[in-house]
C-alpha cells in the first residue's frame, strides 16, 4: 500500500495498492471523496476508508510506504494514524518524494531502459531527480536542490499575475499564447553549465518553503521593476495585457531553458527514451514542444505526474523493495472507484429520478445533434484529467460549442482551451504526434490544418490541442466509434465532470448534484440515461 498526504502542506493525497503480481489495482485520490480540491495538509482518510471497503480482508495488506524520508517524525506518525483510524498494524517505510515521482514515471511505463527526469516545486528538500531506469531498477544519478526549483519559478509567476501558485498553474500556461514574450526573466531563473538556478532572493524568506499554503505569497519585494507589487494583479481583477505578456514570457523562458536542459541530459546519458514526471510535467505545452524537438524517440508521462501519483510511486517502490522485481506497467488509467448498475439504479429510484436504459449509439446520436452529455462509466480515471470515465462531452464540429459548455456548465475563463479526445487509430490523421504517448492527455500537440478548420473549438489559439487518444475496449472509445458513424469525425470535446473550483465527481450522488446544478442536458450513467428536461417535467 502506498499513502501520501499529511500535515506538512502536502497536497493531492491518496492511496494506491499494488498486488502480489506487481499490478497497480487501486488508485484513490482524497479530493474526490472529501470534495476539497487538492486537499491541502490532509491525510487520505476518506479515500483509504473506501479502498479498505473493497478488500475482503485488511490482512491482505502486508506493508505500507509513504514519501517524506527526510522528515524525522512522519515514519512514527503514519503508523499511529493507521492504527488509530483503521486498526491497521503496519510498519511504514518512507521513500524520497522525488524518487516516488521517478517510480511513477518509469515503473508505469513499458520501457525497459529510459532516462528519468522529475522536475517539481519541492519535496523532501529537493526539487527534482535525474535517474536511469535499467530493467527492474532505478539508478539515482542526482537530486536537484531547492535552488534549482522549476516549480517554484512557475509558482512565483502564477502568483504575480493573480493566480494560485498551485491550483492555477495551468491557467498561466493557457494564458501564455495570448501574450508576447517581451520580458527577460533570466534574472529570476537561469540555466548554465548543466545547472538550473532560481535566484532565491526573489522568494519571500528565501528557503523557508516548507508548509507554505498556496494562498500565502511566495514572492519577495525584489521582483523586477516590470513586476512591481503595485502592478501585481489580484485574483478579483480582470486580466490585463501585461499579465498575458508575463505569462507568455514565462512559458517561453521555461521552454527555452528546459529544452537546453533536456538536450544536455540526452547527450550526457545517451538515452533516447524519456520518462518524465513531477509537477512540471503537468505543463502540457512544454511537453508538446519537447516531443516535437526530436531529442527523444519515446516520451512517457504518467496519468498522475504531480503529487496525486506519489501514493502509486510509493506502492511500486515498496513492491520492488520487497520482491526485487519490477512492478508491472500501468494497463489502464481507470484505477479509481466503480459502482454497479444496481447501486446506481437503487439510488435513482430512491431519489425519484426518471431514467431509462440506453446505449452508446443513442448517446452518440444525442451528441451529434448538439446535446451536452455527462458521462459516468466504469472505474474512475486516476490523475488530474478527465479521460472519458467522468467527463462532460460535446460535439466539436458544431460552431460555438465551446462557448455553450463554458456559459452553461464550466464558467471558466474564456481564454482556457477545451481538449479533444480521439480514437487511437485516427490520432495521426488529425494531429502531429511523433514521440508522445497521448493516452493521458499530457501533451499539447499541433493540430493539422484540416483539424483546425473542422473542430476549431478544441484547438487553442496557438494551434495546439491537449489531445487524448482513446484505447480500444474503453467506454470512451466505443462512444467515439459510434459518434463517428454519424459525424464522420472520431473526435469529441472532453472536459472534466465537475463545476468550477470542484474536484471531478466521485460518486453517483456527486454526478447527480453536478448534473442538476449545471446546464448539462443528459447524464449517461452506467446503462442509464437521465434527461434533465423530462425530469423537470415529471416533477411538476
Amino acid at each position: 500500500m502506498g499513502l501520501s498526504g499529511g500535515p506538512r502542506g502536502s497536497h493531492e493525497p491518496g492511496v494506491a495498492l499494488v498486488d502480489e503480481q506487481g499490478h497497480v489495482v487501486y488508485v484513490y485520490e482524497e479530493e474526490r471523496f472529501n470534495r476539497h480540491k487538492s486537499s491541502i495538509s490532509c491525510f487520505p482518510t476518506c479515500s483509504l476508508r473506501s479502498v479498505l471497503s473493497r478488500l475482503s480482508s485488511h490482512d491482505n495488506i502486508i506493508n505500507a510506504a509513504v514519501p517524506g524520508i527526510t522528515y524525522t517524525d512522519m515514519h512514527l506518525r503514519w503508523p499511529l494514524y493507521l492504527d488509530h483510524n483503521f486498526g491497521l498494524n503496519l510498519a511504514v517505510k518512507p521513500f524520497h518524494h522525488q524518487l516516488c515521482h521517478a517510480a511513477t514515471a518509469y515503473y508505469s511505463s513499458n520501457l525497459d531502459e529510459a532516462l528519468i527526469v522529475c522536475l517539481d516545486g519541492l519535496g523532501d528538500r529537493a526539487s527534482g531527480i535525474i535517474a536511469l531506469g535499467l530493467g527492474d531498477n532505478i539508478k539515482i544519478k542526482k537530486y536537484l536542490p531547492l535552488s534549482s526549483s522549476v516549480g517554484q519559478f512557475w509558482a512565483l509567476i502564477c502568483q504575480y499575475i493573480g493566480y494560485d501558485g498551485l491550483e492555477d498553474a495551468y491557467k498561466t500556461m493557457g494564458l501564455a499564447p495570448y501574450g508576447s514574450p517581451k520580458y527577460d526573466l533570466s534574472s529570476i531563473f537561469s540555466y548554465s553549465e548543466q545547472r538550473l538556478t532560481l535566484d532565491t532572493s526573489f522568494i519571500l524568506n528565501k528557503y523557508d518553503f516548507v508548509s507554505k499554503h498556496p494562498s500565502e505569497p511566495v514572492y519577495s519585494s525584489r521582483f523586477p521593476h516590470f513586476l512591481s507589487p503595485e502592478q501585481r494583479r489580484r485574483s478579483i481583477d480582470p486580466i490585463r495585457k501585461i499579465d498575458q505578456d508575463i505569462a507568455a514570457s514565462a512559458q517561453h523562458h521555461l521552454e527555452n531553458i528546459l529544452l537546453q536542459f533536456f538536450s544536455d541530459l540526452q547527450k550526457e546519458y545517451q538515452v533516447r527514451r524519456l520518462c518524465f514526471a513531477g509537477g512540471v510535467a503537468m505543463n502540457s505545452h512544454f511537453n508538446g514542444v519537447l516531443q516535437s524537438s526530436g531529442l527523444f524517440d519515446s516520451i512517457f508521462v504518467p496519468p498522475f505526474p504531480g503529487d496525486s501519483g506519489l501514493a502509486t510511486g510509493c506502492a511500486q517502490l515498496a513492491y520492488h523493495h520487497a520482491t526485487g522485481s519490477r512492478p508491472k506497467p500501468l494497463h489502464s488509467a481507470y484505477l479509481g472507484s466503480d459502482y454497479s448498475p444496481s447501486e446506481i439504479s437503487d439510488l435513482l429510484d430512491n431519489v425519484g429520478i426518471s431514467y431509462r436504459r440506453t446505449t452508446h449509439r443513442e448517446v452518440s446520436q444525442l451528441l451529434y445533434q448538439g446535446s451536452i452529455v455527462a458521462m459516468f462509466q466504469g472505474r474512475a480515471e486516476c490523475g488530474p484529467r478527465a479521460l472519458g470515465a467522468r467527463s462532460i462531452l460535446a460535439n466539436p464540429c458544431i460552431p460555438g460549442i465551446k462557448d455553450k459548455v463554458n456559459s452553461l456548465i464550466k464558467y471558466r475563463e474564456l481564454y482556457r482551451p477545451f481538449a479533444p479526445v480521439i480514437t487511437l487509430d485516427a490520432l495521426h490523421r488529425y494531429f502531429d504526434v511523433s514521440s508522445a504517448n497521448c493516452d493521458y492527455m499530457s501533451f499539447a500537440v499541433q493540430a493539422k490544418e484540416h483539424t483546425r478548420n473542422l473542430v476549431p473549438d478544441v484547438v487553442h489559439i496557438d494551434n495546439t490541442s491537449r489531445v487524448q487518444s482513446a484505447q480500444p475496449g474503453t467506454h470512451i472509445h466505443h462512444l467515439l466509434t459510434c459518434f463517428s458513424e454519424f459525424s464522420r469525425v472520431p473526435i469529441l470535446l472532453n472536459t472534466s465532470f465537475n463545476l468550477k473550483g470542484e474536484p471531478n465527481v466521485e460518486s453517483p450522488k456527486d454526478a447527480l448534484r453536478t448534473f442538476f446544478s449545471s446546464g448539462i442536458e443528459y447524464l449517461f450513467i452506467s446503462d442509464f440515461l437521465i434527461c434533465k428536461a423530462s425530469s423537470a417535467l415529471q416533477s411538476l
